[in-house]
């Protein structure tokens, strides 16, 4: 049984739906009590991605009061973002220390932080 993708979920989360949705259902994960879990996660992760490309693109620091230099906006957001994605990347056994001693799985290793940052280094190159 697949469960429907929420209405809410925006254009980035609905990648990472997507990319995870054969992992959720050959680990029973597919079911309607873990979708709104399952949005969470797939939005915190296109969340991370919008701070990253906001930081990248504006800079780590911004004017603040007094024209001082203060610390991004978009940190608050990323530091959110990445607490939320890694509760429930755990409950779903997205990283290894989830996985309990269990083999990892052709997922296990494709964590949506590392992506990110092969993604970038890619696009750097």
């Amino acid at each position: 049984m697949t469960f429907e993708m929420p209405e809410y979920i925006t254009a980035g989360a609905e990648k990472e739906w997507n990319r995870l949705l054969d992992y959720m259902q050959e680990s029973g994960f597919a079911e309607e009590q873990y979708m709104h879990t399952y949005a969470s996660y797939c939005l915190a992760v296109a969340h991370i991605e919008e701070a990253i490309n906001t930081i990248e693109a504006e800079g780590l620091t911004v004017e603040g009061k007094n024209e001082s230099l203060v610390k991004h906006p978009a940190f608050t957001i990323l530091k959110e973002a990445t607490d939320r994605m890694l509760v429930a990347a755990k409950l779903f056994g997205f990283v290894p220390r989830a996985l309990d001693g269990k083999e990892p799985t052709k997922y296990a290793s494709n964590n949506p932080l590392e992506q990110l940052r092969s993604e970038r280094a890619q696009r750097q190159d």
